[in-house]
């Protein structure tokens, strides 16, 4: 099993979970016709049941959206399709003066297999009361085919900013419509607290385990941090808790161990509590575990009663499953086996909650419902 790192994503500043706003931006699905909460610049002619820059998934060979039941799409014709929102951002002038806030952007992109594709465009550009640009996002004319793909940006404004622009721009390069499509648009904006953490990383040791290692430079009333990690980078699970030092200027060290971690790509942030019981959580970083045999899969997941596990049959032949506390829970759980390649388990005398599954080198998760 090996480990891709992403250094770029590494924390060096806590931010306040409690200080997220809602989404910033109005008609962020495209449920509503762009003309609601956006401008549009340029569209094709509306075909296949599209209106304004929005189509319903799922019908007519489109997909299906990726939330909701509609999302952005230009229409019919050659047209370079274009359209934009402004995010009046003055509200949080203080913040942002004081170098206090972060712009979080997300926003998910497809487009139709076909070859050439067409292109997908998303920009976010954020300007002061002069109209000057100060910072942007871009990410480039992408071809994710038949897919939805995220893409994130998280940056410190800079001091002055008053206007966020997010821009969606659709590229035609075949066919008679232009099937660039964007969904699930957000801006959050999250305020910064004097936490700071100097750095944040992780790394394998000789079990195949994820260690997590990170120090900070200042900490006020902190009472504890809590390593989590996600699948899907929207629901967290906690994997240890290690005690805080208070307040204090001295740099602390500090390490925690997942002692399961997910085959594939997952996200780990750290959790940190204030005595009071604030909460705030650190910038996300991804790590990609890959194996050399088949992956060990896990479904369906949150079970209820069934649980199947596929993998190979050297995998399957020696398994261990704990919970959250490290019990082995192997002894209540009954197994049957269905292939050479598939496992059955009766999970049902299992309490509510999450547990680890270890096979031969490879591990996964299941929530029991």
């Amino acid at each position: 099993m090996k480990v891709k790192f992403y250094p770029q994503l590494l924390a060096v500043l806590l931010i306040s979970q409690s200080a997220f706003t809602q989404n910033l931006i109005v008609n962020p699905g495209g449920e509503s016709p762009a003309t609601s909460g956006w401008t549009i610049v340029s569209k094709g002619s509306d075909c296949y049941g599209s209106s304004d820059w929005h189509i319903q998934g799922n019908q007519n060979g489109f997909p299906a959206a990726h939330g909701g039941n509609y999302f952005f799409f230009s229409g019919c014709g050659s047209v370079n399709g274009e359209i934009y929102q402004d995010i009046n951002v003055s509200s949080y002038a203080a913040d942002i003066d004081a170098s206090n806030l972060n712009f979080n952007f997300s926003g998910y992109i497809q487009v139709y297999n076909q070859s050439p594709a067409d292109g997908a465009q998303m920009k976010v550009e954020y300007f002061n009361a002069s109209n000057a640009l100060l910072a942007s996002y871009n990410t480039g004319i992408t071809r994710n085919v038949g897919v939805w793909t995220q893409y994130l940006s998280s940056i410190t404004a800079n001091p002055g900013t008053r206007r966020v622009r997010i821009t969606l721009r659709s590229y035609s390069y075949n066919g008679s419509s232009v099937d660039a499509y964007f969904d699930d648009i957000v801006l959050e904006a999250v305020k910064l607290l004097p936490i700071q953490l100097i750095s944040f990383s992780t790394s394998l040791d000789r079990s195949n385990d994820v260690v997590a290692n990170w120090k900070t430079a200042t900490e006020r009333n902190n009472d504890r941090f809590e390593l989590q990690r996600s699948k899907d980078g929207n629901t967290w699970e906690t994997i240890a808790t290690v005690k805080g030092s208070g307040t204090t200027n001295a740099i602390q060290s500090y390490s925690a161990k997942d002692n399961f971690p997910i085959d594939g790509l997952s996200y780990y942030r750290l959790a940190q509590f204030d005595l009071d019981g604030k909460m705030s959580v650190s910038k996300v970083n991804m790590v990609k575990t890959t194996s050399a045999n088949a992956r060990l899969i896990a479904y369906p997941n949150p079970v209820k009663t069934i649980l199947t596990l596929e993998g190979d049959a050297e995998t399957l032949s020696d398994i261990s499953i704990f919970g959250t506390s490290g019990q082995n829970v192997n002894a209540s759980i009954q197994k049957s086996v269905a292939s050479p390649t598939r496992l059955e388990l009766n999970v049902s005398v299992l309490p509510k909650g999450i547990y680890y599954i270890r096979a031969n080198g490879k591990s996964t998760t299941f929530y029991k419902q």
